[in-house]
């Protein structure tokens, strides 16, 4: 093999760019993979959490944010609620604060977030909002309203197998302002 001049990594480079040219589905499938891969890892991760191995599950979605630089907001939602299993509420924030938008259940963690790191005025208004968006939710799908505020979480604390997880979550909410007592939603 004769080494020609200019026959460096850039023309190896270029002429990877032409098989790309040629063979676009390699490329595309090659990165639909990826994109699998980051969403098992990232369900992987949320499954993990709910089993209260957060630790692990702050390895999967670690990985996963990784792979996928551009990650779906439900990846940011995984992380933060690894994170607040281990009691890492200031990460926790963070990480939901890197979400291009909050949804309801973002505003749940970040409520219990707010209220484990004693800002009860940002506890406060996000579980205001939870609350309402929950309500929203609940009325346009024709479901029953609960009788207090700390049952709109409640479906999402039953993932939870270990009762002391689930407890941690809920007391959270509970600091937020979410109330075990009859409440009038309305």
């Amino acid at each position: 093999m004769s080494t020609t001049p200019g026959r460096t990594a850039s023309s190896h480079s270029f002429f990877s760019c032409k098989t790309v040219i040629k063979r676009p589905r390699l490329i595309s499938n090659a990165l639909w993979r990826s994109i699998r891969t980051t969403l098992i890892a990232a369900a992987f991760a949320n499954i993990l959490i709910y089993w209260g191995h957060w630790q692990e599950a702050l390895t999967w979605i670690k990985s996963a944010k990784r792979l996928n630089p551009f990650p779906p907001n439900i990846y940011h939602w995984y992380h933060a609620l690894a994170l607040y299993s281990a009691r890492e509420y200031e990460q926790a924030i963070k990480v939901l604060r890197e979400a291009r938008s909050s949804d309801r259940w973002s505003r749940a963690l970040l409520a219990a977030c707010y209220a484990q790191t004693n800002r009860p005025r940002e506890a406060s208004f996000e579980a205001d909002a939870f609350v309402r968006e929950r309500y929203l939710e609940l009325t346009e799908n024709g479901e029953a309203l609960p009788l207090n505020t700390l049952e709109l979480a409640r479906m999402r604390a039953d993932r939870y197998r270990d009762p002391i997880d689930r407890d941690h979550f809920l007391n959270g909410l509970r600091k937020a302002g979410l109330s075990d007592g009859l409440f009038n939603l309305v």
